[in-house]
């Protein structure tokens, strides 16, 4: 019987979980990335252009209104690995698992830190063919 993670493909993420002694400090590394990334598009909906979709855009706001939905504690496990996230979006060629869910295309990235930690990515396509970054978390996690 074949292991089914043997078929996964990961991405090496070429940064590591963001650190940080308490939630506040992880959070505030977290945002500032996404500010930056906000001001550098210029535009009403922050996105990074992902390699995958042949640089189509992945909008990143529905990662943070998807987090603020659930409790602290899932938050803390979630957060540190945003920046390995957004690395992953960017650059990684490797195919997703593919599953459909609420008549819209879900997409599910596998990737490790630099630290050697796996975490997943999950893109949410709408009608439309537009992308929507949904969710980091480690493997393991609930989702």
């Amino acid at each position: 019987m074949e292991n089914p993670e043997s078929k996964i493909k990961y991405y090496q993420s070429r940064l590591g979980r963001i650190t940080g002694t308490n939630y506040t400090e992880v959070r505030k590394k977290a945002w500032s990335l996404y500010h930056d990334i906000d001001v550098q598009t210029g535009n009403r909906n922050c996105y990074v252009r992902a390699a995958y979709f042949d640089k189509q855009k992945v909008f990143l706001k529905t990662f943070w209104n998807h987090l603020y939905d659930k409790r602290l504690g899932h938050r803390i496990q979630r957060m540190p690995y945003y920046a390995a996230g957004i690395d992953l979006l960017k650059n990684s060629r490797a195919d997703p698992e593919v599953y459909y869910r609420d008549s819209e295309k879900c997409y599910r990235f596998y990737g490790i830190t630099r630290d050697g930690h796996k975490f997943i990515v999950q893109v949410k396509e709408n009608r439309k063919g537009e992308k929507y970054h949904m969710s980091t978390f480690p493997p393991g996690h609930q989702e």
